[in-house]
């Protein structure tokens, strides 16, 4: 008998709107969030304005500002897929300044986070 495959993991972009789709439902009063796009394949120009204008190589996907004025960053990986070494500076930045930083691999992963740091009512994880 044929083995079936193992399916693919969803892609990152899913998972993001996932995670943001969460948050848009259930988060917490006071906590403020958004996306942070800069990882999108993007034409020579735009990227060269992009970098003008200050974008930093390695910024996570998510950032969000509890109603302690504390920023958080969530990172989402597809898998097992590893950091990039600016994402491990930024990682390490935000660790050294006391920043709180995470790093999920999956959307279940991620709303975990996001309820361990109050983001999030525990009711999103059922």
């Amino acid at each position: 008998m044929k083995r079936a495959k193992a399916l693919p993991q969803p892609l990152e972009f899913l998972s993001h709107i996932a995670v943001a789709d969460a948050l848009r439902a259930a988060a917490r009063p006071r906590w403020l969030w958004s996306h942070f796009p800069a990882g999108e394949h993007r034409n020579a120009a735009t990227g060269a304005r992009l970098k003008r204008m200050g974008l930093q190589r390695g910024w996570s996907d998510f950032i969000l500002i509890s109603p302690e004025a504390m920023v958080h960053w969530l990172e989402m990986k597809r898998g097992k897929a590893p950091l990039t070494e600016d994402q491990e500076a930024f990682r390490n930045a935000c660790w050294a300044l006391g920043v709180p930083w995470a790093l999920a691999r999956s959307v279940d992963e991620a709303l975990a986070q996001l309820v361990e740091w109050g983001a999030l009512p525990r009711s999103v994880l059922s």
